[in-house]
């Protein structure tokens, strides 16, 4: 860890004695290692691959479309908000 921030082992030892927030993340890292090495290890598992330069090709063949909602709002609660300019929409659909 010393070498990524470009200091010696001692001054990152210092680093790390002075701040118990940075002692915690650095021990949480290391955590962190050892479980994608055991998952790794005992179930195959790999981390995505990060993307390359190649071509991606993705080809949707759906009627319709996908419509995101904030986090906080529901279904109902957008149908309800809505339910007036929807029906204006309809409305015009038909003429």
């Amino acid at each position: 860890m010393h070498a990524l921030f470009g200091v010696s082992p001692e001054t990152f030892a210092d680093w790390l004695k002075a701040d118990p927030t940075l002692r915690k993340a650095c021990e949480e890292g290391v955590e962190r290692q050892a479980l994608h090495r055991t998952l790794k290890h005992h179930h195959g598992y790999a981390p995505a691959a990060v993307p390359t330069k190649g071509k991606v090709d993705v080809n949707v063949n759906a009627r319709g479309g996908v419509m995101l909602l904030p986090p906080e709002t529901t279904l109902e609660e957008w149908e309800k908000q809505t339910a007036q300019a929807q029906a204006q929409l309809k409305e015009r659909v038909r003429d």
